[in-house]
């Protein structure tokens, strides 16, 4: 006889118990300080029914969590002054008024407190604030601490007419960026790129030349700007050949993710896309007076231009030295990616430029154009300064 057919058992999986933690706030932290409020009941109501008084038996206890908003003060320092009322004082005995000497400073000068710059500091870089939102923090409860004080960099760049030639180095920052770019990076003062070319009877369409030395945002930005609809971007600068060395412009349109914020897409590629773009060449020359070297510190292959003013150099620093106080090669910029590299080009330069008398010219110091190099006994260090057309003519 056949056997009977078995039904198959059906597959059995196991699920593992498992505990459902009940929701709950966790404690808050001992550490805390506390103030005690007690809501108690009033003195009559402690009374009960049949005439006794009630006896405390136990309490409940809750607790909430406060914040103190940031209390401002003023620290007045006051140091008092002493003289002699018998006699005027004899010099020869030392100071005639005697006061204390004035207390250390953090910032000479400043009115910021270590604590107050510690906070400002650790709002920034550590909880990602940035310097626009603290000054609103700070007009709420009472201070107007201005977010230029906090750091002011100029932007300069130059023109140079070289023949029938009109070759701009580097552009700025531009306006196109939006009110929340413009409020990690506040523009002030008088000037902008537009007035200073029209006070030297040059308009955007005359440039025929622009070089820049590398694409971070404040060196290319004014290379291109909105079209009047604002739906497009168009060249600010629409009859020029924008020079770029070619491997800081790979570089740039793939970049690390460390200088990525720096290299704006809209600042680049319109160059390109527009047909406007020249790659500088081995030689290095712009032309007959303008020539460069290379640096790879800062960024890669930034270029930093030489130019020949009736057989006088003009080096155009850019980041390389970007202010007379980075003229010792170890004070380097934390936005450097390579520091070393940056203060081993800064001592072979600087050996060219105080054997060759270069003139430098700073783009980012807020109150000196150029300077000269001095070799002393504690390394080198600015010597004469100042206006362009103090050096020349």
């Amino acid at each position: 006889m056949p056997e009977p057919e078995v039904e198959p058992e059906e597959d059995s999986v196991e699920i593992p118990k498992h505990k459902r933690k009940k929701p709950g706030r966790k404690k808050l932290p001992d550490a805390l300080p506390r103030e005690e409020i007690i809501h108690d009941i009033d003195e009559e109501e402690k009374v009960c029914g049949c005439g006794s008084s009630l006896t405390r038996i136990g309490e409940d206890v809750s607790e909430k969590l406060d914040v103190i908003p940031a209390v401002i003060r003023v620290i007045k320092h006051i140091r008092p002054k002493y003289a002699c009322k018998q006699c005027e004082g004899l010099e020869t005995n030392g100071p005639v008024v005697k006061i204390a000497p004035v207390p250390k400073q953090i910032i000479p000068k400043s009115i910021a407190t270590a604590g107050l710059l510690a906070y400002i500091l650790t709002a920034k870089f550590c909880d990602a604030l940035p310097f626009y939102r603290q000054e609103r923090q700070f007009e709420r409860i009472g201070a107007e601490i201005s977010r230029a004080n906090m750091c002011n960099w100029a932007m300069r760049c130059l023109l140079i007419e070289d023949g029938n030639r009109l070759i701009l180095i580097d552009n700025g920052m531009g306006e196109k960026q939006s009110e929340k770019f413009f409020g990690y990076y506040y523009l002030n003062g008088l000037h902008s790129l537009k007035k200073s070319l029209n006070d030297a009877g040059v308009d955007f369409g005359d440039i025929t030349d622009v070089v820049l030395t590398h694409l971070h945002f404040d060196h290319c930005g004014g290379s291109v700007k909105w079209n009047s609809m604002k739906d497009a971007y168009e060249l600010t600068f629409p009859k020029a050949n924008y020079w770029v060395h070619p491997a800081h412009w790979e570089h740039a349109i793939h970049p690390n993710p460390r200088e990525k914020a720096s290299f704006l897409r809209e600042n680049i590629l319109p160059i390109q896309e527009l047909g406007n773009l020249c790659f500088i060449g081995e030689d290095l020359k712009i032309s007959e007076n303008i020539s460069g070297i290379l640096a790879q510190g800062h960024t890669e292959s930034m270029f930093c231009p030489k130019i020949n003013i009736n057989g006088k150099t003009l080096v155009f620093m850019a980041d390389m030295i970007p202010s007379s106080g980075h003229i010792k090669p170890n004070y380097v910029m934390g936005y450097d990616i390579r520091p070393l590299d940056t203060m081993k080009e800064r001592e072979s330069f600087l050996i060219d430029a105080v054997e060759n008398d270069y003139t430098l010219f700073f783009e980012h110091d807020l109150k000196i154009d150029c300077g000269k190099v001095n070799l002393t006994e504690k390394g080198y260090a600015l010597g004469a300064s100042g206006m362009l057309t103090d050096f020349f003519k």
